[in-house]
């Protein structure tokens, strides 16, 4: 995302992660200004950022309140918190188990969550529509079948790359949709939300 987003023109960009193996892939990058972090206990000094992106973070953290105050907190007034995050509770499968999730989200509850944390939502929407039917359809099959035996492992696996390049082809159509119309249903839920003035 750093990488994307530098491109894309933005300057004084700061990443962390709680993973070192994850900060050590980004520096191998060209990432100079990235750093091994909790990301709901920062050491950022107040008011640090114009805008903090939190993708799919939050539901790696057992305390998302304590998560959430500290990203307003580094915020600037009239700063923004833009947070994507897995939805619908129903779909939790094996793969949330594995990559450490303590939670999935319902629109509702990411507005709640936010709210307590004194920011004000801007948006709020679905994302993923588009696989959202085969994802439900998969993770409904697998709480009828017999599970595996063996260890826990997630549902990621390297696609084929025409399998690859035909789904960014459809998330990228519709991230364009996105700009004008919000989605009733998706894999994940975002929120845009502001610290006040």
């Amino acid at each position: 995302m750093l990488l994307a987003l530098r491109a894309a023109g933005y300057k004084h960009l700061k990443g962390i992660d709680v993973s070192e193996k994850g900060i050590t892939l980004a520096q191998e990058r060209g990432l100079t200004d990235v750093a091994v972090m909790d990301g709901a206990h920062l050491s950022f000094p107040d008011a640090s950022f114009d805008l903090v992106i939190a993708s799919d973070v939050l539901e790696h953290i057992e305390d998302e309140a304590q998560a959430l105050r500290e990203w307003r907190r580094v915020l600037r007034p009239g700063g923004r918190l833009l947070v994507f995050v897995p939805a619908h509770q129903y779909l939790w499968s094996r793969h949330d188990e594995v990559n450490h999730h303590f939670r999935r989200y319902s629109a509702k509850s990411l507005r709640t969550a936010i709210t307590k944390a004194s920011l004000r939502v801007e948006r709020l929407a679905f994302w993923n529509f588009t696989l959202f039917f085969p994802t439900a359809m998969v993770r409904l099959m697998q709480r009828v079948l017999p599970k595996p035996e063996g260890p826990i492992t997630g549902d990621l696996v390297p696609l084929p790359p025409l399998a690859n390049t035909g789904l960014l082809r459809l998330i990228k159509a519709e991230n364009r949709l996105l700009r004008v119309l919000n989605f009733p249903v998706g894999v994940s839920v975002f929120a845009l939300a502001q610290k006040a003035e």
